[in-house]
């Protein structure tokens, strides 16, 4: 039984729900701009069903319950293989997580005095062709003598972000560029009766010479929880606001579950 779990892949007008066929998924989200990829199993799919599901076509996963359905996923299918060796036939399909983007694209261009970082950006993402979905520093670092774009150009967007204080990632192929603690406006309360699972455990690291603290959570899954999202612990271990920094949205067997790291 499913207990009211569901999800549906759709792919260009080809759409499959957990009603008719048994789906499992991982599905990671983080705060960089490296593809995420996130595999997707459906199980005893006819022959020309599978021929349908082709390299390159466009995929959106939704999931949650019923009632509760938002999209976790929109990314573009890298391969698709199928098992026959079991008494399932078991067709697993790999997405990533990224519009089509050119990482290894190099520029040698200097910026006049006085320019600042968000327009240095917004130069470097237009070689690109990047759609900047949220652009938020906190620090517009001004560069008064100028500043030299020289190398492969997502890598100065992200270095010039950060020395603004800010990320940059790529959310269900929309590209941010702004702090983890400048979240989206939709705040979750976690606790056991609205799906917390288990006790919160506490954690500190460091990423790009920054520390960081903060709790690992797991809870029933939450299609809306991604990257920045805000949400609001009530355990007895803890209780207060914290930011998602990454995590992973999972169906697999009994689990239908989000697990997240966020951060104070």
């Amino acid at each position: 039984m499913n207990f009211g779990r569901y999800c549906k892949v759709a792919i260009d007008t080809l759409s499959l729900d957990s009603d008719m066929l048994t789906h499992e998924f991982e599905v990671p989200f983080d705060n960089d701009t490296e593809p995420n990829e996130s595999t997707i199993s459906i199980y005893n799919l006819k022959k020309d069903t599978i021929n349908r599901i082709k390299q390159t076509k466009k995929l959106v996963l939704s999931a949650g319950y019923k009632g509760d359905i938002g999209t976790i996923l929109n990314g573009h299918v890298s391969t698709v293989i199928t098992d026959a060796s079991g008494a399932d036939r078991a067709t697993k399909i790999t997405v990533l997580d990224s519009t089509p983007l050119d990482n290894a694209k190099t520029v040698s261009k200097t910026f006049k005095a006085n320019i600042k970082a968000d327009q240095i950006i917004k130069d470097l993402a237009a070689l690109l062709k990047l759609n900047l979905h949220v652009l938020n520093l906190p620090n517009n670092k001004t560069y008064k003598t100028g500043f030299t774009a020289e190398g492969e150009i997502m890598n100065i967007i992200r270095d010039v972000a950060r020395s603004s204080g800010a990320s940059f990632y790529i959310n269900k192929q929309k590209i941010v560029i702004r702090p983890i603690h400048v979240g989206d406006p939709v705040q979750f309360i976690l606790k056991p009766e609205t799906g917390l699972i288990g006790s919160p455990e506490y954690f500190e690291d460091e990423l790009n010479g920054q520390r960081f603290k903060g709790y690992k959570i797991r809870c029933q899954l939450q299609p809306r929880i991604t990257t920045a999202s805000i949400i609001r612990v009530e355990s007895k271990v803890f209780k207060g606001r914290l930011y998602v920094r990454n995590g992973v949205h999972r169906w697999s067997n009994s689990d239908f579950i989000t697990e997240m790291d966020a951060i104070l």
